[in-house]
């Protein structure tokens, strides 16, 4: 009766431990390691950086091309090492993190030109070019999740 328990305790503890440990595997984000994806990634946007609305407008054309450039490298990148020997795994956990970093340093200079627009006072248009930023980052998305279906 008592060895029923153990057994039963056992094996409680090993899935409750077993499901923690998948949990973390899947949710923690993989450091990229690559030079080059980093690279990609981290590197700072050059634009201009002239004061005035119409300056603000050129340079966000040049940041979306730039972020545009960036994330062809980085679905290059990406096919390269698909056909490598890394699983299906490594890879979403390696670019899921580059993807995160990317859009991170997109949103923190796109979020520049924005509060250049509102501290000149230009809000009406500081609201339409946020609402075109977000649309891209969308079609950005559904351009990327295309492309992997179609690859796998």
């Amino acid at each position: 009766m008592n060895i029923k328990y153990l057994i039963i305790g056992f094996l409680v503890t090993f899935v409750i431990g077993g499901g923690v440990m998948m949990y973390s595997w899947f949710t923690t984000e993989a450091e990229v390691e690559d030079e080059e994806v980093s690279e990609i990634t981290e590197s700072s946007y050059q634009l201009e950086g002239s004061e005035g609305s119409a300056n603000v407008k050129e340079d966000y054309e040049e940041l979306m091309n730039q972020a545009e450039a960036r994330i062809s490298s980085l679905e290059e990148q990406v096919m390269e090492d698909m056909n490598g020997n890394a699983s299906y795994m490594e890879l979403y956990q390696k670019y899921q993190s580059a993807a995160k970093d990317l859009e991170s340093n997109t949103d923190e200079t796109f979020d520049n030109l924005h509060q250049q627009l509102l501290d000149e006072g230009e809000e009406d248009e500081a609201a339409v070019l946020k609402e075109q930023y977000q649309e891209q980052k969308k079609q950005w998305r559904q351009s990327i999740v295309e492309e992997v279906k179609d690859r796998l």
